[in-house]
């Protein structure tokens, strides 16, 4: 049972209380890109580094994370990161989530993903993708949001629908990037 241990209801609300359904779960901030405006860190390599220490290892997320969120209502985890694709036991992970009955979304730059890798997530248990992708990526302007070639998440894309892969797209906006709007007259 979780309880508040802080603020005016702590020690009096159970677990039962609450409904979160999702939880946005950050697995690593290691990531194969190191955009500018990474809000994770992951363009940081000292940060990674340090970051890698205190990283839950699967055994640490099986018995802290997948025995316990349910209590307050999760139903489905969005694995991020940095770029959750890069640890070594994702696909460990994924199927864990599925054992204990959570769904899962990863959230991915795409880089890494063909039409293998596409089906062991699927297989092992990643009901859709979130794939990001900056507005300005489809330009020849594309380092405030992406240091890496489009092209490989945009076939990363199609391959997800030719695949029957449920996928979205989260696109990064901001003042670093506004003026790649197109501007009405």
């Amino acid at each position: 049972m979780v309880t508040p241990t802080t603020g005016p209801t702590a020690g009096t609300a159970t677990a039962r209380e609450y409904n979160f359904p999702t939880l946005y779960f950050e697995a690593t901030r290691a990531c194969n890109l190191r955009c500018s405006i990474c809000m994770s860190g992951s363009n940081d390599p000292q940060r990674v580094r340090q970051s890698r220490q205190e990283q839950l290892t699967a055994q640490e997320i099986e018995d802290l994370v997948f025995a316990r969120v349910s209590e307050v209502g999760v139903k489905i985890i969005i694995w991020s990161g940095g770029e959750f694709l890069t640890r070594p036991d994702a696909l460990d992970l994924l199927r864990g989530a599925r054992r204990h009955g959570y769904r899962s979304s990863v959230c991915t730059n795409g880089l890494q993903l063909n039409q293998e890798r596409l089906l062991a997530i699927r297989e092992a248990g990643g009901d859709d993708l979130v794939i990001s992708l900056g507005i300005n990526s489809l330009d020849d302007n594309n380092s405030a949001t992406r240091d890496a070639e489009v092209e490989v998440t945009l076939r990363a894309l199609d391959l997800c629908e030719s695949l029957g892969i449920k996928r979205h797209v989260v696109v990064n906006l901001g003042r670093h990037n506004l003026q790649t709007l197109e501007r009405e007259p």
